[in-house]
């Protein structure tokens, strides 16, 4: 199995955004973004992966009501999951 990404609360409400990802390799450096659904990258962040390649990510970000995709990448390996933001 690849990686695992989960962005909680979803849907979104404007309060702290945790993103939590698994499946990575160990202490590498990850590379978070939120991207519309027209492909604009409208945050980014960078982090570093756990020694188990696990990742908790507190983003301090504000989105307009509508769909994104959080996106967690390190090398080759690239996983996303959807965000509803009301």
């Amino acid at each position: 199995a690849g990686p695992l990404v989960e962005a909680y609360p979803n849907p979104y409400t404007g309060e702290n955004l945790t993103i939590q990802a698994q499946g990575f390799d160990a202490d590498q450096e990850l590379y978070i973004k939120v991207v519309d659904l027209q492909g604009r990258e409208l945050w980014k962040g960078f982090s570093r992966s756990k020694a188990e390649g696990n990742l908790d990510y507190k983003a301090q970000t504000q989105l307009d009501p509508g769909t994104y995709l959080i996106s967690v990448e390190s090398g080759q390996l690239r996983q996303s999951q959807r965000l509803l933001v009301f």
